[in-house]
């Protein structure tokens, strides 16, 4: 961006560039990822933009405290070596930048919940958010989506965020803008104005950055990637590889997208295959289909398995499900299924789940059930996540999958129970996971699992 009224030059990096061109007309766009990749600087940049296109137009740069702001090197510090040379002043004691065109840059922190009616009453064009996982979600829509408003035609109002992943707010802002589509992909979101009764649509997007990102600081500093890397493990695959897929509590932190995470192939018909069932109605019914690669096995003894096929919906009824299930088996070998025992609740009476299956022809195996299976549950599952001899996982998953994919890595440590599974989050591709798991684990042995014996 060049201001030559101000004489200033500044030259963007490939991905501060796409944050700030590609999605001009976008309502809310996260730039986010590791360390050091120039997030920060983007959003003083994208402020200082607006300030000067729109005259008179006022923003807000926000913290979670007012030291992350004022720390040297911080967002006020930086701001001094664009904004002033841009011809804007500085006033200390309201924290606002006023530009020559009477546009005005506040810089503001909201550290406890109810700091945020302290921005009751005021109004800004755009809004940036540095460091957003600092942030409660509550403050997020509060201050960014009630605060930022339009009183000028042909100017949008606008959020913008840069955050590393981790903090106090790394699941909400995980869900808002990680979760929700592909990077780069603009997303529309349409919902109902609660006061003309019109349909609104708004937009979201989310840029990827690394530290490779940014030359200029490792050609500066080449020794930062080093210290980064002795950090603790979750602050090392945070603040290091940008890894979005982690947090404090979670269930399975062996889970790396770019392994586990594969794009479909066609399953050869010789190899063997399975299905499993976890029951729900309201909640939502989930059948996992898993493939062994049955070469790998025979040549080199590594055993790898694949989630090739994912239904995952709500409202089914049983006997419906298994005309589903029927349906696909037929087109693999598959060997056996296994499901949810609380299916069989009710067998002697006639009057079972499973009942609706094996009238269809379908005869899964019964999960092992009761709070003594639960833990070895979760233990088969991390062998199945664990790496092989080959340095891959044991087990893969389809990108068909989406929602084993997202939901595996969400999950988090029972609090009461520190080796299970917290049953309050999104369970069902897990619990059918781990039924297939235990019949194929058996007892779960970390260092000998017992193989189930497949005959070429």
């Amino acid at each position: 961006m060049t201001n030559k009224r101000a004489e200033f030059n500044w030259t963007a990096f490939p991905k501060q560039a796409i944050f700030l061109g590609s999605f001009a007309e976008v309502d809310e766009v996260m730039f986010g990822g590791s360390a050091g990749p120039g997030k920060s600087e983007a959003l003083l940049i994208y402020a200082a933009q607006r300030r000067l296109k729109y005259a008179g137009s006022s923003g807000l740069f926000l913290r979670r405290t007012f030291k992350q702001l004022a720390l040297e090197g911080g967002a006020i510090s930086a701001s001094h070596e664009i904004y002033g040379r841009m011809g804007a002043t500085w006033n200390a004691t309201d924290r606002k930048w006023h530009f020559p065109n009477g546009s005005v840059q506040e810089f503001g922190h909201c550290q406890d919940e109810n700091d945020k009616y302290n921005f009751q009453s005021a109004q800004y064009l755009d809004i940036c958010f540095d460091e957003l996982t600092q942030f409660t979600e509550g403050i997020y829509k509060y201050i960014g989506l009630g605060r930022a408003r339009s009183v000028r035609l042909g100017a949008r109002a606008q959020i913008r965020s840069a955050t590393n992943p981790g903090g106090e707010g790394h699941v909400w802002v995980k869900k808002r803008f990680v979760d929700m589509s592909p990077p780069y992909r603009v997303m529309e979101f349409t919902e109902k104005h609660p006061l003309t009764g019109k349909f609104v649509t708004r937009t979201r997007a989310f840029v990827p950055a690394s530290l490779r990102d940014n030359p200029v600081l490792l050609e500066n500093d080449p020794e930062y990637a080093m210290r980064l890397n002795e950090l603790p493990e979750n602050e090392r695959r945070a603040l290091l590889e940008g890894r979005w897929d982690l947090f404090e509590g979670q269930a399975f932190q062996q889970w790396n997208p770019s392994l586990h995470v594969i794009r479909p192939f066609a399953i050869p018909p010789e190899w063997p295959c399975w299905y499993s069932v976890d029951y729900g109605y309201d909640a939502p019914w989930c059948t996992l289909w898993i493939a062994k690669n049955l070469d790998l096995w025979i040549h080199q003894k590594i055993a790898r398995y694949y989630v090739y096929r994912e239904i995952y919906r709500a409202g089914v009824p049983a006997w419906a499900q298994a005309v589903v299930v029927k349906k696909t088996n037929a087109d693999q070998r598959i060997l056996y299924g296994v499901a949810d025992a609380s299916m069989w609740q009710g067998y002697d009476a006639g009057t079972s789940l499973i009942g609706h299956y094996e009238r269809a022809g379908i005869y899964p195996r019964k999960a092992p059930s009761g709070t003594g299976s639960r833990i070895p549950a979760k233990g088969a599952v991390d062998w199945l996540l664990d790496k092989a001899a080959d340095g891959l996982p044991r087990l893969q998953i389809f990108e068909c999958c989406p929602h084993l994919v997202k939901d595996l890595p969400s999950l988090q440590y029972d609090k009461n129970h520190p080796e299970d599974i917290d049953t309050s989050g999104p369970d069902h591709g897990f619990d059918a996971l781990k039924y297939f798991a235990t019949t194929i684990v058996g007892g779960y042995q970390r260092h000998k699992p017992q193989e189930y014996r497949i005959s070429a």
